[in-house]
């Protein structure tokens, strides 16, 4: 954030770049997906529903989750790279993007570490610890977006 500053005063009276809200659109369905599964591991997963729709069967239900978390990671990280870029060259509010795929993929890491976690104990301030990120991560964006 404090790389981006800039003199630019005037630009922002400018509206925001389209395509900076459709790809921060973009960024809120992955975390609307990571949060899904964060929240299936939290109550648990109902393997009828999943079975009724035939995503997914029981046997391979970890795996998928983590290649999909993993490949929504490396999405991010590509828009992220994007995102730096744009902000450096054009407008600094893209730096917003940079920030909210930061958090996501801070919080596909932290989904994975739990879904591959051997502790049999429920442990809250986990995920409270998840809930703390998210926040900070949606404020930070929040900021550099102005």
């Amino acid at each position: 954030m404090l790389y981006f500053r800039s003199p630019d005063r005037e630009k922002r009276h400018e509206p925001r770049p389209r395509k900076l809200l459709l790809f921060m659109f973009a960024e809120l369905v992955l975390a609307l997906v990571i949060l899904s599964v964060a929240i299936m591991s939290y109550i648990g997963f109902n393997t009828e529903m999943v079975q009724v729709f035939d995503i997914l069967s029981s046997e391979n239900i970890g795996r998928t989750i983590t290649r999909v978390i993993q490949i929504i990671a490396v999405i991010l990280s590509g828009l992220g790279v994007f995102s730096l870029y744009k902000a450096k060259v054009s407008d600094r509010r893209w730096r917003a993007l940079y920030c909210f795929g930061i958090t996501v993929v801070l919080l596909c890491s932290f989904v994975v570490s739990y879904q591959h976690s051997v502790n049999l104990g429920s442990d809250q301030g986990v995920w409270s610890l998840f809930i703390a990120f998210l926040g900070i991560g949606c404020m930070i964006t929040g900021v550099s977006l102005y």
